[in-house]
């Protein structure tokens, strides 16, 4: 097995769509795209995960009366449990957009007194920063709407 079979095998367990065009990228441009692609599924997993919310609000000790009172209004006007996961999770899915764009220097903090910046890196063994982990903004909608659904991502 090439050392780009064998990256292929993984972005296809990843979940992305052309796992052999994210492994050839990764070699022929030497673009980190494996750590791209992992941190990408991990957040897809969150959007999905976010779809139990709406059941959550209702019982969970560390919802405000706030929000439990809106999802019971909801309830009560007919909003199905379905349409209220599929509005979480949308948009969860837009937040974790507008992160991605701060993450990868795409936008400035609209506060920001301290004029810091921020990105997202991938640590070596003793949890330093080794290496940028960029453009997740570029692939986001790609590989979220193979693993979220194409109910919450319009590609």
């Amino acid at each position: 097995m090439t050392n780009t079979e064998d990256l292929a095998a993984k972005f296809e367990m990843l979940g992305v769509p052309d796992p052999a065009s994210w492994a050839k990228s990764q070699v022929n441009e030497g673009i980190d795209q494996l750590s791209r692609a992992t941190v990408l599924r991990a957040m897809a997993d969150v959007v999905v995960r976010s779809s139990r919310m709406p059941a959550l609000f209702a019982d969970a000790a560390w919802v405000t009366d706030e929000v439990r009172n809106a999802v019971k209004r909801n309830e009560d006007a007919g909003v199905s449990s379905a349409d209220l996961a599929l509005i979480v999770k949308t948009a969860v899915y837009h937040s974790l957009s507008d992160m991605m764009v701060l993450f990868d220097d795409c936008a400035e903090f609209e506060i920001n007194p301290g004029q810091i910046q921020a990105g997202l890196f991938k640590l070596n063994d003793d949890f330093e920063p080794s290496s940028a982990i960029e453009g997740l903004h570029e692939s986001w909608s790609q590989v979220a709407g193979a693993i979220v659904g194409k109910d919450v991502v319009k590609t």
